[in-house]
């Protein structure tokens, strides 16, 4: 009894490391993530934790959507090295279960959402730093203002993120707990956010997530007159963040720009993502309900490429989730992963406040993510979406008496 009390503890004291590490290093969240794994099958007690949380709808959707999985390598056409990869990425849809039968505990949850949030205030700092100083864990290296400044990942996950952190502390200002001052310091953070975002980096997802989290402050935050308030001020504030930034601007344009490139050979950013979701388009047209099989987009991708320069850009993953799974998994894997990308939006869609804000923004950036990338292939992406819609998971469907 001792070794599993023991084994648990380390479980969850890896549960609180591993939020903090994973917006940081992947191989960090990765050790993380293998002693979780690991001391969570010692600290057993399978049925009561199972027990604790199989009323929540985000486990079964997520169990779900892998099962969908399993299914789909009866009928793929794919090698197994490319199933078995797919069934490594996805592993993380099952990790989330055994993350939320660890968090059971408040305290527990409280911990984890103060580890990702000092690790996003710690990335924000680095972020301003960067302006004046060039620090040496920064990716990027050239001070000014106006300019990218990302700092550990990439400026897509930067960006998206970042726009989590905005959420964290937008719904924090709306806490009744907080007093007057601390409202007004939690409201000082989601600008700061805010602007780290559409003045210090060029990831157009992050651009395109802040909306989303800005969007769902201005439906959930308020209701009646206020709301209608609410909204006008934050259209005003867009208006003056885009007029502010002439990186904003200009990345938007390109992005126009690229766009109409779509069919040149130029391997732009959005004319790549256009370019594979018409040919993925074309291969969904051919399997739309049950899909192509587990594993099965590189090789299928490849076969309706235009060339082999197309055929290498484009096998590994189409830049968006929703098409990814709907490619290989049919309208039924597509239906699974939109039920849960929607979850926590769909349960307060009638609510204002705090967890109203935060689970309505957190699905508009979960879906924002599922559209413009690969929200559940990659690394950093697929962390932060299922670790945090295993938070999220608590927040909209508390378990009675452990709110």
């Amino acid at each position: 009894m001792q070794i599993q009390q023991r084994a648990d503890l380390v479980a969850k004291l890896a549960c609180v490391a591993l939020y903090f590490l994973f917006p940081i290093s992947v191989a960090g969240a990765n050790v993380s993530m293998l002693v979780v794994l690991v001391a969570g099958l010692l600290a057993g007690q399978y049925r009561q934790r199972w027990e604790a949380v199989r009323c929540n709808p985000v486990v079964w959707a997520s169990l779900g959507l892998y099962a969908w999985m399993l299914v789909g390598i009866t009928y793929s056409p794919a090698p197994w090295s490319d199933v078995a990869q797919h069934l490594g990425k996805y592993f993380k849809l099952v990790f989330l279960v055994l993350v939320m039968s660890l968090l059971m505990d408040a305290k527990w949850r409280r911990r984890c959402w103060g580890a990702f949030t000092a690790a996003m205030l710690f990335t924000l700092a680095c972020t301003y730093a960067n302006i004046w100083i060039d620090l040496p864990w920064s990716r990027t290296q050239n001070q000014g203002w106006g300019v990218d400044h990302t700092v550990f990942k990439d400026y897509i996950s930067q960006g998206i993120m970042m726009s989590m952190l905005v959420l964290i502390a937008l719904s924090q200002t709306l806490n009744s707990k907080w007093t007057p001052r601390w409202r007004l310091a939690w409201a000082g953070v989601a600008l700061l956010a805010v602007l780290s975002i559409t003045h210090l980096s060029y990831g157009r997802t992050g651009y395109v997530a802040l909306a989303a989290a800005l969007g769902a402050f201005a439906l959930f935050a308020m209701k009646g007159r206020s709301r209608w308030l609410v909204l006008a001020g934050v259209g005003l504030v867009a208006v003056v963040l885009v007029y502010s930034s002439g990186g904003l601007r200009d990345r938007v344009a390109l992005a126009v720009q690229e766009a109409r490139s779509s069919h040149q050979e130029d391997f732009t950013s959005i004319g790549q993502r256009l370019y594979f979701a018409e040919k993925t388009w074309s291969l969904i047209q051919e399997k739309p309900v049950l899909g192509w099989g587990t594993g099965a987009y590189h090789e299928q991708f490849c076969r309706v490429a235009t060339n082999p320069a197309w055929c290498d850009a484009g096998k590994f993953h189409p830049h968006n989730q929703l098409l990814f799974i709907w490619v290989e998994h049919g309208s039924i894997g597509l239906g699974i992963l939109l039920f849960m990308i929607l979850l926590p939006v769909f349960n307060v869609r009638q609510e204002v406040g705090s967890i109203a804000v935060l689970a309505g923004g957190f699905s508009g950036v979960f879906l924002v993510g599922s559209m413009t990338h690969a929200s559940l292939w990659l690394s950093t992406e697929s962390h932060f979406y299922t670790l945090m819609l295993a938070l999220v998971g608590f927040v909209v469907y508390p378990r009675p008496g452990k709110v």
